[in-house]
Formats: C-alpha cells, structure tokens, sequence
C-alpha cells in the first residue's frame, strides 16, 4: 500500500480504493469508472490465488477486457488499473513467488487403486508450487508489457506515468536478475524489456533515468 504521503495524494482521486462488487447499488445506474475499479480490484485479488489456475484466468481477463475497452476508459480508471491493480501485482506475485516452496510437488489425489494412491500427472516443469508461480510471474510480465505498448500514448498522457513507467521497468530488472532460480522468468523478462524498449523508443519520451538504472542492472554480474 502507498507510503502516508502517497495516502494524501490518492483521497478523492482515481486511485482511492475502489468499491467493493457489494458496495454498488445495481438498482441504479453505476458510474463506469466506479464498475471498472470494482472489476480490476475483484481480479487482482484473484491473481494472487493460491490455486494456479484461478490466477492464469484473473491475468487472462484483465489483459482482454483492458485490451479490448482500453480506448473507452478515462484517464482516472487508467489511473486506477495501473496503481491498484497491475503494478501492485507485480510485487505480489514475485513475493509469493520468492515464498513458493521449491521441493514439495503439488499433484492432487485422484483416488486410489489397488490401495496406492494416484495422483494427478503434471508435467515436470510445473510440479512444484515456485514452478506454477514462475508460470503466473511469467504472464504477468507478458500481460503488463503488452498494455504498455498497446497504450503508451494513452498512458503518457498521465502525470503520473514516469512513476508507472519506472516500477515497470523495476519488475523486469527484477525479472531479469531472477535467473537463478528460473531461467523461464529470466528469459521472459529479455523478451518483454526488448519489446518495451523497441516501443518506448518510437514514443521519444521515454524517461532515460529509469531505462538507463534498468539496462545498468541488466549489464551488470549477478552476485551471491
């Protein structure tokens, strides 16, 4: 959640928290901006689900619809699907990733035959609970860059936009320096920063403090 300074800056503004789905009164017209920050805030919600499934569909959904109405929404519901709903994802997602165990494989029991146990077969690369958080984190870059460059001009517009810039740019430093335990995000991450770097570059305003501390990191030997 924003520090106390950001508190002050987001009352009353797009990025005050949205109503909850229960809080809206379907008897009477509904404000768009109202609907849309009670629909991205119900999803993000649904992106940090434990069940890996639960989450690919929350991304998928927030991705399409964002894809698809992008150009109707206002700069204020923008506003709110950057801040409370994609960029905090990122934190999200790569904290329980990071808290994800490793080791203990996450096939479900299907029953048992003959007194053994059969459990559901997945495949190698996403038996474990950090390998199915891998697959969210790397779909979650996927997602987010796509938005970007779908909408960059749009998101220029926005005066809060080198902030939503540089914390995109920070999830895939991040991304990218996760090399070392799964080489899949890394590799997603390289994808994404070329594709954003490729876009940001036609725009011309991209802000170079943020893409040069990026490519810095990028450059630079992991450590420990």
């Amino acid at each position: 959640s924003p520090a106390g300074g950001d508190e002050a800056e987001l009352a009353g503004s797009a990025l005050a928290p949205a109503p909850r789905y229960g809080e809206l009164r379907v008897e009477e017209p509904v404000e768009s901006h109202e609907l849309w920050c009670a629909i991205a805030r119900q999803l993000r919600r649904l992106a940090a689900d434990e069940r890996t499934e639960v989450r690919t569909c929350s991304l998928h959904t927030l991705t399409s619809i964002l894809t698809s109405h992008g150009a109707q929404l206002s700069g204020s519901t923008w506003d709110y699907a950057l801040f409370r709903a994609l960029l905090p994802m990122m934190r999200e997602v790569c904290e329980a990733a990071a808290a994800a165990c490793a080791t203990q494989q996450v096939a479900k029991p299907l029953g048992k035959e003959g007194g053994v146990p059969v459990l559901m077969l997945l495949h190698h690369s996403r038996d474990t609970a950090s390998k199915q958080w891998d697959e969210t984190w790397v779909l979650l870059l996927h997602s987010s860059t796509r938005l970007f460059r779908a909408f960059l001009p749009t998101l220029m517009a926005r005066p809060r936009f080198s902030k939503a810039w540089a914390r995109l740019l920070a999830f895939c430093r991040t991304s990218l320096l996760a090399a070392r335990r799964s080489v899949e995000v890394s590799k997603a991450a390289i994808h994404a920063l070329v594709h954003e770097l490729l876009c940001s570059t036609v725009a011309l305003k991209t802000p170079r403090r943020a893409s040069s501390s990026l490519l810095a990191a990028a450059r630079s030997p992991q450590r420990g």
